[in-house]
């Protein structure tokens, strides 16, 4: 919704069965893993969807709560100069990579925790404030 808010293009993705998060532009639909509750990310080619959608340039950024299931979707929809957030492990731990897949689109890769960026109860409500 944020992002949203400072005029971004958010794409998104939803298991056939779950209703699609309101705060996207485009949603891409996927299969639900059978007898399981969750997505199945190979049932559709998402980084030929993003691209589509993005008219060939990917996202500028990837933000990635999944984990181990998406990382290298994650990665190969990166825009030149993107950068890909993973902040979860929801399907496992993100898989030791080479960071040189990252060199064709001279991309970046962050793996940022809350604490850091709201160290102090000051820093907390300047960012809260911001919100």
């Amino acid at each position: 919704q944020m992002a949203k808010l400072q005029g971004y293009k958010v794409i998104g993705t939803t298991s056939k069965h779950k209703t699609a998060p309101a705060a996207c532009d485009e949603v891409i639909v996927l299969e639900t893993v059978e007898g399981k509750t969750y997505s199945d990310f190979t049932s559709v080619d998402i980084v030929q969807r993003v691209m589509e959608i993005t008219g060939g340039q990917g996202g500028k950024v990837i933000i990635d709560g999944v984990g181990k299931s998406t990382s290298e979707i994650s990665v190969k929809c990166l825009a030149r100069r993107g950068i890909w957030i993973s902040f979860g492990n929801a399907s496992g731990a993100v898989p030791p990579f080479s960071l040189l897949q990252l060199t064709p689109k001279s991309a970046f890769c962050t793996r940022p925790k809350l604490g850091d960026y709201v160290a102090t109860r000051g820093e907390l409500n300047a960012r809260a404030s911001e919100v």
